[in-house]
């Protein structure tokens, strides 16, 4: 379950028991290594050792778990700390000097991508699982409706968008049809978003989008550093309440000289900025 919660970025506090903290590493008796165990499983596992510590470590195991790129927490709880009497006193707010998510979208590779997609000729979004946990199903539908760009999906990303709506061809992969299959092959930009191009979806990777530019749009950069399949990689997620469209203007090709690019390129700004946007992760 915590191995899969991660795969799957599910956020997920697991609460498990310990042995009293003076018996922690001398072989005791139903003494358990959890912190081994789930290290490479989980986003982030502690062992809670002083009562004082509970209440804090408990609202940041929250905190961490929703937000950034989502997955499983876990606390271990020695006996004589969860014995302990104490203060009920919850934070109201998280402060974790060694976890800050970025939220700010990179505005060159925000004028990157719009120049991307104004110069393809058959672009395709390719919409997984992260799209969702961040609720922008209404906001992909504004995006795919005034681009009049087609949308494919993992089995994760299914729902982001109607599935009967006409510019939805269904899930690709190996658990796909053919007709998603084929729109990938045959696109010459690929936006992926919210996905980490498994094996599952891919195949062969040197025959997954062999003649498309790929913008990669994640949560977590190091899947982006990991595959070198990808044209351009962007850190950014979906922002659940953004606006995506405050315009309808044509738009025109951006020159990166420009000092306001919102007056050479309004329409696309809005839309692809929203898109870039970290949202509550």
């Amino acid at each position: 379950g915590i191995a899969t919660a991660n795969y799957d970025s599910v956020p997920l506090v697991c609460f498990t028991g310990q042995v009293a903290t003076n018996l922690i590493g001398n072989d005791t008796f139903q003494e358990i290594d959890i912190v081994g165990v789930t290290r490479n499983i989980a986003k982030f596992v502690i062992v809670v050792r002083k009562r004082e510590d509970l209440n804090r470590l408990i609202k940041e195991a929250f905190y961490i778990a929703r937000t950034g790129k989502p997955g499983p927490v876990l606390l271990d709880l020695p006996k004589d700390v969860m014995a302990e009497l104490g203060s009920d006193e919850y934070p109201e707010e998280v402060n974790i000097r060694g976890y800050k998510p970025n939220t700010k979208p990179h505005h060159g590779q925000i004028l990157r991508a719009m120049n991307m997609i104004y110069d393809a000729k058959r672009p395709l979004f390719l919409i997984g699982g992260g799209a969702k946990i961040a609720g922008a199903q209404e906001e992909m539908c504004k995006l795919m409706e005034t681009l009049k760009v087609p949308v494919v999906t993992t089995i994760m990303g299914r729902g982001i968008v109607p599935t009967n709506h006409e510019l939805y061809y269904g899930n690709i992969g190996m658990h796909g049809n053919y007709a998603a299959n084929q729109a990938v092959n045959d696109c010459d930009l690929l936006i992926s978003i919210g996905t980490r191009f498994n094996d599952r979806i891919t195949g062969k990777l040197g025959t997954f989008a062999s003649d498309a530019k790929i913008i990669h749009i994640d949560i977590d950069i190091l899947l982006c550093h990991a595959l070198l399949l990808c044209f351009s990689c962007f850190q950014r997620f979906f922002f659940p309440d953004c606006q995506v469209l405050d315009c309808c203007a044509t738009p025109t090709k951006h020159d990166n000289s420009h000092d306001d690019s919102s007056k050479s390129y309004p329409l696309y700004l809005h839309i692809v900025s929203s898109i870039f946007t970290s949202a509550k992760v």
